[in-house]
């Protein structure tokens, strides 16, 4: 759905409400896979990101970047965040909470 007016009521004690709340308040920071599961614990980031998508219409920007993994080498993983447009849709579907 990508017209937020025909989109079904985001219920605020799931873990898709809370990762988009997160996400309004990270802004153009935003998250990738590694940070989401561990501080957020969301193992699943691009499914939760995915989800989002096609239940609310909220479209994340994205960029692949390298971080340092566990063993000093570095992993591919992609950043997602929300630009202003659907940061100000993803607001406006977390106040009809």
């Amino acid at each position: 759905m990508n017209n937020l007016a025909n989109a079904k009521l985001i219920d605020k004690n799931t873990k898709k409400a809370s990762m988009l709340r997160l996400f309004v308040r990270l802004g153009e920071q935003g998250l990738n896979c590694f940070e989401a599961a561990n501080r957020h614990h969301d193992y699943v980031l691009r499914t939760t990101v995915s989800d989002l998508h096609r239940d609310y219409g909220i479209v994340f920007d994205r960029k692949h970047e390298k971080v340092s993994n566990a063993f000093g080498k570095k992993t591919s993983c992609v950043r997602y965040w929300l630009d202003s447009s659907n940061a100000s849709k993803a607001k406006l579907l977390l106040d009809s909470e």
